[in-house]
């Protein structure tokens, strides 16, 4: 059984690993971003940065949703900086996302680690 966007999460996956390595630890999660940002451009793997997205209530406005990257409009990027392992609530985060957007594939990302760790979210 396939992955699902098995091709384009390996290529998405390498350019994440390129981008700890080069920049190591110790930066902001908007540094980590914006190198990323600029590898997919590279490469010409279309995205769109910081997406808003609201949740509403009786026509009002009850929550906004940022995600941090949508890649080829199919995966869910959210980007982490923190020194330990994901928190249930980051699962959570982007499980919400996923179910906003109507996507069915997230990946966490923590750059706040030696090396980055990538967490694959589907969404069913």
């Amino acid at each position: 059984m396939r992955l699902l966007y098995e091709e384009l999460t390996f290529v998405v996956r390498g350019y994440i690993y390129e981008v700890s390595n080069e920049l190591g630890v110790g930066y902001d999660e908007h540094s980590y971003q914006l190198a990323l940002e600029e590898k997919l451009r590279e490469n010409n793997i279309p995205f769109k940065s910081q997406v808003h997205g609201y949740v509403c209530h009786k026509g009002v406005k009850a929550q906004e949703f940022i995600a941090d990257l949508i890649v080829d409009d199919v995966i869910i990027l959210e980007l982490k900086n923190i020194e330990t392992g994901f928190h249930p609530n980051h699962v959570f985060q982007l499980l919400s996302y996923l179910k906003h957007w109507k996507k069915q594939l997230g990946l966490l990302v923590n750059f706040g680690l030696p090396k980055a760790k990538i967490q694959r979210v589907p969404f069913t």
